[in-house]
């Protein structure tokens, strides 16, 4: 569950009718593969399917007609949801300091990997939720210590829109 590459599906339904999916994530429970999507016109509705495949690398949703594997699969991702949820609230709260000497406390609003660099967005504390700034960076881990740099301008532009795509995603 932990990439954050968003990948959307077009999906078309018995009938004809076309939707868009994003995969929220896929999981395994006992060698059966499942995959977890929401529809971009309703984000609220969380959709489980059992995902096949075949040697080309083709795949199909099956629907889990089964009360007890859907309750499993249902159980296996809501615990996915919160493993995430609770990595991403342990995140700590970070101090930059300026060119001139200035400290600045930032909450991490999230980490991800773009393009194989690692990113980190953050908000500067004391900001009212009215008109929050987030700061993008690319960031280091060499041990303990993270140093954090400026995105490259030629790759700021793809960064942002990424960031924005994974907020969307997520409701933020």
């Amino acid at each position: 569950m932990k990439s954050d590459d968003i990948i959307t599906l077009e999906i078309t339904e018995e009938g004809g009718k076309k939707s868009e999916y994003t995969v929220l994530a896929t999981f395994t429970i006992r060698n059966r593969e499942y995959i977890a999507l929401v529809t971009t016109e309703n984000p609220n509705a969380i959709e489980l399917y059992r995902l096949t495949g075949d040697i080309e690398g083709d795949f199909k949703l099956d629907i889990i007609f089964s009360d007890m594997e859907l309750s499993e699969a249902k159980v296996e991702f809501d615990k996915m949801r919160e493993e995430d949820q609770a990595a991403q609230e342990e995140l700590p709260v970070v101090t930059l300091t300026d060119g001139m000497g200035r400290e600045y406390l930032c909450d991490i609003v999230k980490v991800f990997d773009f393009n194989g660099h690692d990113y980190i967005a953050l908000m500067p504390q004391g900001q009212t939720a009215d008109s929050p700034t987030i700061e993008l960076f690319r960031y280091i881990v060499n041990g303990e210590e993270m140093t954090v740099e400026m995105i490259p301008q030629e790759a700021f532009d793809a960064v942002t829109h990424h960031f924005l795509d994974i907020a969307e995603a997520e409701g933020s």
